[in-house]
Order: structure tokens, then C-alpha cells, then sequence
């Protein structure tokens, strides 16, 4: 569509949309990521203009989960000795936005973004050791992932 179109990024909105959501979902790493495994396929001018869609993606995808449900959400799974915290987030799309805080009996969780405020306090089954945790960013999931085995 970008080819067809001319290299015309504007008009070609929604299919950059959805490769900046392919690649983001497969690999992380944002813009830099994109523009690097694509910038074979474009000229210059078009990465750079890519760089700056990036972040109306990002702002348009945040403000579409949020317009759904913005209310942060959690489930424990599995039962002892191993068992598993998803967290759901509404508009954080990668780990580095996420503040956890592991204690024996709870788990915090909290939202660096201030379009994203969301901020939890889970209790733990029972008493686990903070050390034995091992956290994830599942990337298909868009959500952190917690994990024990006592």
C-alpha cells in the first residue's frame, strides 16, 4: 500500500499501523526496531516520517484499550508448588513501563506512564520467598508474568 500510494505515509496510516503492531508484538525494541528491519524496503524520508507515526500509534493504541477498560486486572494460576501472576494493564506495552514490587505477601504493581495510571496490591496465596520469583513480559499477552515454584 506505501508503494502504491507514492511513499505518501499519511495516506497509507493504517497499514504502518499494523506493521508497527507486528513487529512491536514479535520483536519489542519500538521505532529503532521497525525502522532497522525495514529500512531496506524505504526510502529515508519514509523511515523518518515512520518515527514520527510511531508515537501517534502508541498514543492512538493507548487511548482505544483505554476507551474499553482501562481497569488493571490480575489472576493467579496454577496451584502450590508452582504457581503464576498475570497482570493485566490496559495501555502498558512493555516491561519497562512497569514498577514491581515482590514481597512475601504481596505483589505491587504500578504503572510508570502517567496516561496509564494504574496501580495494584496483590495478595499472595501464601507466604512465598521474594528470591524464588521470576518475572516475564509476555509479549503476545501484553502482560507481565510472575512466576514461583516453592
Amino acid at each position: 500500500k506505501l508503494s502504491s500510494t507514492g511513499m505518501d505515509v499519511d495516506a497509507s496510516c493504517k497499514e504502518l499501523h499494523a506493521s508497527f503492531h507486528a513487529c512491536h508484538l514479535t520483536y519489542g525494541g519500538g521505532v529503532a526496531v521497525w525502522a532497522l528491519m525495514h529500512k531496506h524496503m524505504f526510502p529515508d524520508h519514509v523511515t523518518r516520517l515512520a518515527r514520527t507515526k510511531w508515537q501517534s500509534w502508541l498514543d492512538s493504541l493507548r487511548s482505544e484499550e483505554l476507551k474499553g477498560t482501562n481497569a488493571a486486572s490480575y489472576k493467579i494460576v496454577g496451584s502450590l508448588p508452582d504457581v503464576a501472576l498475570l497482570v493485566k494493564l490496559p495501555g502498558i506495552t512493555c516491561a519497562n513501563d512497569v514498577i514491581l514490587d515482590v514481597s512475601e505477601v504481596c505483589v505491587r504493581v504500578k504503572s510508570k506512564l502517567p496516561t496509564c495510571a494504574h496501580e495494584l496490591e496483590i495478595p499472595l496465596p501464601r507466604k512465598m520467598d521474594p528470591c524464588a520469583c521470576k518475572a516475564k513480559w509476555l509479549k503476545l499477552e501484553q502482560v507481565p508474568r510472575l512466576s514461583w515454584t516453592c
